[in-house]
């Protein structure tokens, strides 16, 4: 893949031919000001689209890291504190009853007991109704 040449040459290969001084002072400044801040959003861009997972999370990972609970020692390396993150989202529960009993009462959900419906093969729980 070739590099992107910088935003102000492309914006200036859009003016057109005749009507400017493509090498006027003035707007020169303006292409490099009005390419640099389109090379930095671009750049933003490309950073977050990295960050959708914590694989190449790079400057986000702090926000990983926030969003699990994590608080990282302080001589953690970048992979430790990466491996830290995913480990993190890959813990699970299981399927068991306690663990969405926990999850639920985490989320401030008031926990009841629940009941648990054979059908067949099948097993469904539902949450038991409060006696009233």
């Amino acid at each position: 893949m070739t590099p992107q040449p910088p935003y102000q040459d492309l914006l200036t290969r859009l003016l057109p031919p005749v009507s400017y001084n493509q090498n006027g002072p003035r707007l020169q400044a303006e292409l490099a000001s009005e390419g640099a801040a389109l090379d930095r959003a671009q750049n933003s861009a490309r950073q977050l689209a990295g960050a959708v997972t914590p694989f190449q999370a790079e400057a986000m990972l702090p926000e990983w890291e926030r969003v699990c609970g994590l608080t990282p020692p302080s001589d953690a390396t970048y992979q430790q504190r990466r491996q830290a993150v995913l480990a993190k989202l890959a813990e699970t529960g299981g399927l068991s009853i306690p663990y969405f009993t926990r999850l639920a009462a985490g989320m401030g959900s008031p926990t009841a007991p629940a009941k648990r419906i054979c059908k067949k093969q099948s097993t469904i729980w539902l949450p038991a109704r409060p006696a009233h």
